[in-house]
């Protein structure tokens, strides 16, 4: 069992907070902070964990593990204001973009363990893919911080360099999948279908075509060219992706997200 305690919970957060509460066979104590009382007192009573009202108490309670889930603008405020807190020997888990482990030992001002991870928003579903790098040298704290974030879906240790470009491709992609999912499911209002028709065809369609994707020998380029028959209707609108350059425009959408991380 350990003391966990979740500084900033946002919607991230608060996905993985409930991940963690609705999973907690080791019985561990699970403490949140918050700008607010009232959004404390909100998630305190929806996932049954406890809530400081201060930083000041952090001390008190010697956590093994403190999760940092506030926003990248309030990073270097928050650790000003937890110099008075003793974090030696505990593990750092940092969800907060574009926060490096180096820059993150700065602010804490003395080595200490860390793990870094990159989650999306299918952890409320516990399905996240999560990137994490880490440092430090309790591996047992750190093997059992890797078993946290594993309650919330699946996870990759890689590279802090190519961190920006995972974050771009898993973090960012579900606005751009939906987005996707809103022109087709305009389409299909627009056409006779009700909402839960369309969304009973698309599903069966596109979670079909992505396992016919990652399951085929074929290239996409030849799978394409299967579904195109000339003369016929699939092609004709095809070719509309290919004039508006539709995958010129969805690179440069991963390619400006992946700059701003």
């Amino acid at each position: 069992m350990k003391k966990i305690l979740f500084i900033g919970v946002g919607r991230m957060a608060e996905a993985i907070l409930k991940a963690l509460s609705l999973n907690n066979q080791n019985q561990d104590e699970i403490y949140i902070l918050n700008r607010t009382w009232k959004r404390s007192e909100e998630l305190k009573n929806k996932y049954k964990c406890k809530a400081l009202k201060s930083i000041e108490e952090i001390n008190a309670h010697k956590f093994d593990i403190i999760i940092i889930g506030v926003r990248p603008a309030d990073v270097e405020e928050l650790f000003m204001n937890m110099k008075c807190v003793n974090l030696e020997g505990m593990l750092l888990i940092s969800m907060v973009n574009a926060l490096k482990i180096e820059h993150l030992k700065k602010l804490v001002g003395y080595d200490i363990n860390i793990i870094r991870i990159i989650p999306n928003m299918n952890a409320m579903n516990l399905k996240s893919t999560t990137s994490f790098a880490i440092h430090g040298e309790n591996t047992d704290l750190l093997n059992y911080g890797i078993s946290l974030i594993k309650k919330f879906g699946s996870i990759y240790e890689i590279k802090e360099e190519i961190f920006p470009a995972f974050v771009a491709l898993t973090g960012t992609s579900p606005a751009f999948i939906f987005e996707f999912l809103k022109g087709f499911e305009e389409f299909s209002l627009m056409n006779g279908f009700t909402k839960q028709e369309s969304q009973v065809f698309l599903k069966e369609c596109i979670m079909n075509s992505i396992e016919n994707a990652f399951t085929s020998e074929k290239s996409l380029d030849e799978l394409i060219d299967e579904v195109c028959v000339a003369g016929g209707p699939t092609i004709a609108g095809h070719n509309i992706l290919k004039d508006k350059h539709f995958k010129s425009i969805l690179i440069e959408c991963l390619e400006t997200a992946k700059n701003k991380c």
